[in-house]
């Protein structure tokens, strides 16, 4: 995950405000991660994917098909890094 003091957020934001992507951002304070800033869109899919739970067994087989053949959108290749864990 990309990191930027406060300094570097309130130099940057209106670059961020203007796209309407982009990875998240660790915001640091005393050398630590304190906030992160990421697009409203991640945000509310998260929200929507932390109260949303489906069972294998209630799946049809044109989900588990749909789930198989999906990609990953373009420009989040950085989630990859997620998988790995820590």
């Amino acid at each position: 995950m990309d990191e930027m003091t406060p300094e570097e957020l309130r130099h940057n934001l209106d670059a961020l405000l203007s796209v309407e992507y982009f990875p998240p951002v660790a915001v640091m304070h005393n050398g630590q991660p304190r906030l992160v800033v990421l697009p409203i869109g991640a945000y509310r899919c998260m929200h929507r994917a932390s109260r949303k739970v489906v069972r294998v067994e209630d799946m049809t087989e044109q989900d588990i098909e749909e789930i198989a053949n999906s990609e990953m959108p373009e420009g989040l290749e950085h989630l990859d890094e997620e998988l790995k864990g820590d």
